[in-house]
């Protein structure tokens, strides 16, 4: 039997369990113990377990979530592609505890539209056409036009597919996305008569909520080329609808025309874990 003060300095010698990464110049933070990632991400770590007394078992409170794998002092949770929250316990021989916590959700963003212009290509169109169809377009109540917003769910941000929220709506629509090139006669634009977007790289997104589909293409992210500050987010893109073919019977001198939005992305984060 042991004195009071002989047991806690034999406590106190024992260094508390703790995790750290491989890397040596990346910092692990043990005071939070919370992991929040995607379900894009494969697996976390390996990551390196110290202190405590003897052996450690590990164990996840929801494997569906995230499972266990722990070889040679190297712990590596490996993800279910399953959004939710696991506690991984990490216990030693005489029952400390270390707690982490992983946080798994979707990955999502929310762009408003801050501005757009409707291009219209056609060399055998007269003014007065290209005008008209101008402003039909612009005074649309319906339609793309009428998109103010839009929140992007992504089930999968590494093939670009998920669920697509626009105006607020909480019906959404599922959508898939395929990287393109072929807009090269929009590469270029003028914008607001300041400057021009630089518009390179391309993703066809099409959507659909079973009763109504269509797709758009999404410019890869850029800032502006431009001689003045007009106060836009630094992050913008360029959604861009081609409408040619609603509208080619009514002009047939038309040879395309695009409604391009610019938005700025106004959240980025990580959402659907209990």
């Amino acid at each position: 039997m042991c004195g009071f003060t002989a047991c806690t300095e034999n406590e106190d010698s024992v260094p508390p369990i703790l995790l750290s990464y491989e890397d040596p110049q990346l910092t692990f933070d043990n005071d939070t113990r919370t992991l929040a990632v995607t379900v894009s991400y494969g697996m976390l770590g390996p990551f390196v377990i110290s202190g405590g007394v003897g052996d450690y078992t590990i164990q996840s409170s929801a494997p569906s979530i995230v499972q266990t794998e722990y070889v040679d002092g190297r712990l590596t949770l490996r993800l279910q592609k399953t959004a939710g929250t696991a506690l991984v316990t990490i216990r030693d021989e005489e029952g400390r505890e270390y707690v982490l916590t992983v946080q798994v959700g979707y990955q999502t963003e929310t762009y408003n539209v801050a501005s757009y212009i409707v291009m219209v290509q056609g060399d055998n169109m007269t003014v007065g056409d290209k005008k008209q169809l101008e402003e039909k377009i612009a005074g649309a109540t319906t339609g793309p036009m009428a998109i103010k917003s839009y929140r992007f769910v992504y089930d999968d941000a590494i093939s670009g597919n998920g669920h697509l929220y626009m105006m607020g709506d909480e019906t959404p629509f599922t959508f898939t996305s395929v990287t393109t090139t072929e807009l090269e006669e929009i590469a270029w634009v003028p914008w607001l008569d300041d400057y021009q977007l630089p518009l390179k790289v391309f993703t066809e997104v099409s959507f659909t909520n079973g009763e109504h589909s269509d797709e758009f293409y999404l410019s890869n992210p850029f800032q502006p080329v431009s001689t003045k500050t007009i106060g836009q987010p630094s992050y913008l893109r360029c959604f861009i609808y081609d409408l040619t073919d609603d509208y080619r019977e009514d002009y047939p001198a038309m040879e395309h025309v695009y409604l391009l939005q610019l938005v700025g992305r106004s959240h980025y984060g990580i959402t659907g874990y209990n």
